[in-house]
């Protein structure tokens, strides 16, 4: 008997050993052309409904997230950034929509868990955040930037934002708008943009969730944010492929995002973009 099958019960069978070493092999990302996918998702109404209340109702009964902020992103969610930024090791992470600063802290406490320099750069058009958040977020880098994520271009510009890059869209503003802001700062292969709350039963609102059903209403916001990402990406399809690993990580669409992390596979138009490969040659 092997040493790490003493004192397990009759009933388990597994073969542990051989399992992990299966899972510790590293196999090549996935990655898809959007016009070869559908926009279903396996993730039914209900699923999504659920997932609302460890957003909303968890938070309404004062449990903060996150360190005492409040984190607005579900559990698959989370789960698929961790592993997105353990294999994407990103330079600048920029967080769209800061909202009370729970997501922009959250991201910073990952990277220097897994050892990372990266640069947390979150934006809004308003500051929301508590005191408290505000020390944390000094205590740990994160910048904040006020100003319209649809044309931050003249406030980003002069920052120092080390590659590769990972682009949290979490805003309710035009993605096409913003997208094409990051093209003009330089956005280039191998640089990553996740647009949020693309699958249609998203919620219309703050605070909708399964607890009050008779609530829940899902019409408009989804819609419209599916609508314009899915416009946008198709006519960038030769520029962007959709990460399976991530998107489809939980199931085909298994998020309350469809078909929304996009890498770029085509080099920068932008003339004097520094690459990752720059960016690492010159520390």
């Amino acid at each position: 008997m092997e040493p790490w099958q003493k004192g397990r019960p009759e009933h388990d069978h597994n073969d542990y050993n051989a399992h992990l070493r299966q899972l510790e092999k590293r196999a090549e990302v996935h990655l898809q052309d959007l016009r070869e996918r559908s926009w279903d998702s396996c993730l039914s109404k209900d699923f999504i409904m659920r997932l609302h209340n460890g957003i909303y109702a968890n938070e309404m009964r004062g449990s903060r997230s996150w360190r005492g902020a409040v984190l607005m992103k579900d559990s698959i969610s989370l789960a698929n950034y961790q592993r997105l930024l353990d294999r994407l090791q990103p330079g600048t992470i920029f967080d769209l929509g800061t909202a009370g600063g729970g997501s922009a802290l959250w991201f910073a406490d990952q990277c220097r868990a897994l050892r990372l320099k990266t640069k947390v750069v979150t934006l809004d058009l308003v500051d929301m955040r508590s005191e408290e958040v505000k020390l944390l977020h000094q205590q740990e880098g994160v910048e904040l930037v006020l100003c319209d994520v649809t044309c931050a271009f003249d406030q980003l510009k002069d920052l120092a934002m080390p590659k590769p890059w990972l682009i949290s869209d979490d805003c309710h503003v035009d993605s096409k708008k913003i997208l094409a802001e990051f093209e003009k700062l330089g956005m280039d292969e191998g640089d990553y943009i996740l647009f949020e709350d693309t699958h249609l039963a998203t919620a219309d609102e703050c605070g909708m969730n399964a607890d009050k059903p008779e609530e829940y209403t899902c019409n408009h916001f989804a819609i419209g944010k599916q609508s314009v990402v899915k416009a946008c990406m198709m006519e960038r399809a030769d520029d962007y492929k959709i990460d399976t690993d991530i998107q489809d990580c939980y199931g085909y669409n298994g998020a309350r995002y469809v078909n929304s992390v996009f890498v770029r596979v085509t080099k920068s138009r932008v003339a004097g973009s520094t690459t990752t490969e720059d960016a690492a040659n010159s520390n």
